[in-house]
């Protein structure tokens, strides 16, 4: 793992447990040169996007207000960041003022991935 300050980041904010668990596995698998930060809770998205140097790919899983909320911190964000938000097939018409990839609940680990290879596609750190 590449252990500089600049490498690529997923950050990463799932309330469900078993899920996260299955989340972090999934990167970590696919993605050895990347950190994972686990958010505790979408408050702490503005200061963790503030410290974390690099490109970050954000991965959110959360109701539709917080998505909304959140996508306003991303579009504050200084540097590459790219996103994916997890919701439901009826929360598909979210205003958020970022963009994004949607990942519609129940979902697969395969469709979350290609959601994710597709959105770090652009980004050349997470390429090397």
């Amino acid at each position: 793992m590449k252990q500089d300050n600049s490498s690529p980041s997923f950050l990463v904010f799932e309330q469900d447990h078993f899920v996260l668990s299955d989340i972090s596995e999934l990167l970590s698998d696919n993605f050895a040169d990347t950190r994972v930060v686990m958010l505790n809770d979408l408050e702490s998205l503005s200061a963790v996007l503030a410290t974390t140097l690099g490109e970050k790919a954000v991965i959110i899983s959360a109701l539709p207000e917080e998505i909304v909320a959140a996508s306003g911190k991303l579009e504050k964000s200084k540097g590459d960041v790219v996103a994916i938000m997890i919701t439901d097939a009826s929360d598909l018409a979210l205003d958020v003022n970022f963009p994004c990839t949607v990942v519609v609940r129940p979902f697969s680990t395969a469709m979350l991935l290609d959601a994710i290879k597709t959105v770090i596609g652009n980004l050349p750190s997470f390429q090397s």
